[in-house]
């Protein structure tokens, strides 16, 4: 029998995504993150909530009032462990056009900043939760929920869990995916590209040695190069390879020949191309391209973020997609171009899957909002999932 939330039910999941919303969660960068401490509210507001479930919470520090947090209930005892999971910081709010943090509801939807990525999910998966326990839906799997800190800025808290050892056989994270279904999406790989050259006076450049030319020279070698050498490879779901040289500085004066220049580039990876392997892969094109700058050029890995694809055949997708189908009409899985906390939990081989309500097109906008239909829609799937299981494993 199909879950359905009553009227109570759809304003107390409305309710629980204004309170959320209305605290700030905003997560800029590191150094911002290690003053505002943005997820010690939201944090304490979800290990409360979590416990007046009856569940026994714990927390995981990942920096100074920046901790994940992680609940279950004590009295369940089967083999396999479900993650529902969702982060609980934000972007920043420059430029709204909606109050971020004094949630409205207008034309059926709910403005505000998280409100779609991904407060809502957050909102539905501990709304769920509440009410399958009341319901007494319970599959024999046992069930985790895992609010995460510093999503936005490299999934730093779902990599720093599964660090420290935490493990799940299948875990459903959320994001805006318009309650479908997505089975794969892109590792990250952020790479930095410092030359060093000899500054001089403008007027003898050619006593100098221009870092800049050299950065140029760079950027040409990753568009006429690299690029096509990873878009060789297409994926099913995922398509291609994209490479983005996105930032670029050097130079101090216009009469000054530059000593140097940095190159910071993005990169959204196929599940099989390896950060490593485009790291010496760049290396060899300008050790190659530029034999004159050897020992002038450093590239180095500033960040990366494993992949997502789980087989179509796992237990969690097959059975979750057939509860969504019904809902969403959903005929094929999808894949996601950007990162997700998914990555790190399947890197330990977890099944993992994105969903949630939300249109993803409307995640870090200037009038960010969600439609309520697709919020209780989220909630009534993941009771589906649970109802259908009842007793039984949804893993296996």
């Amino acid at each position: 029998m199909d879950q359905r939330l009553d009227q109570r039910e759809r304003a107390a999941v409305a309710d629980l995504l204004s309170q959320l919303v209305a605290i700030p969660s905003v997560n800029r960068g590191v150094e911002q993150a290690r003053t505002d401490q943005p997820e010690k509210r939201i944090a304490a507001f979800v290990t409360d909530y979590l416990a007046d479930l009856g569940m026994h919470v714990q927390t995981q520090p990942i920096g100074p009032g920046r901790p994940n947090v992680i609940g279950h209930w004590p009295d369940q005892r089967g083999p396999k462990r479900l993650v529902v999971e969702s982060h609980m910081d934000t972007v920043g709010v420059d430029g709204m056009t909606v109050d971020p943090f004094d949630p409205v509801q207008r034309d059926g939807r709910l403005y505000g900043r998280g409100a779609c990525d991904t407060k809502g999910s957050l909102a539905a998966f501990l709304a769920a939760l509440h009410v399958a326990r009341k319901r007494g839906l319970e599959p024999a799997d046992r069930i985790y929920f895992v609010g995460t800190a510093s999503e936005e800025t490299g999934c730093q808290g779902a990599q720093a869990l599964v660090d420290a050892g935490f493990r799940c056989d299948g875990a459903i994270i959320g994001e805006p995916t318009n309650c479908h279904i997505v089975s794969a999406h892109k590792g990250s790989l952020w790479l930095k590209v410092v030359v060093h050259g000899r500054s001089s006076h403008a007027s003898t450049p050619q006593l100098g040695r221009n870092a800049i030319v050299a950065g140029v020279r760079i950027v040409e070698l990753i568009e006429s190069k690299l690029k096509p050498q990873l878009q060789q490879q297409q994926h099913d779901v995922l398509d291609r390879a994209t490479v983005s040289v996105d930032v670029i500085r050097g130079g101090t004066k216009v009469n000054i020949v530059p000593d140097t220049c940095e190159l910071e580039i993005d990169l959204r990876l196929l599940p099989d191309q390896q950060p490593k392997q485009i790291l010496a892969q760049l290396g060899e094109l300008i050790a190659e391209a530029l034999p004159d700058w050897s020992g002038g050029i450093e590239v180095r890995q500033v960040w990366a973020s494993p992949a997502m694809l789980t087989p179509a055949d796992a237990s969690l997708v097959r059975n979750l997609l057939a509860v969504a189908a019904e809902r969403t009409g959903q005929q094929k899985l999808l894949g996601m171009p950007y990162f997700a906390d998914a990555g790190p939990f399947r890197q330990t081989g977890a099944d993992a899957v994105l969903f949630g309500p939300g249109d993803p097109s409307l995640a870090h906008t200037a009038e960010e909002s969600i439609e309520l239909e697709q919020l209780y829609m989220a909630t009534e799937i993941i009771l589906d999932l649970l109802a259908r299981h009842q007793k039984r494993s949804l893993l296996a």
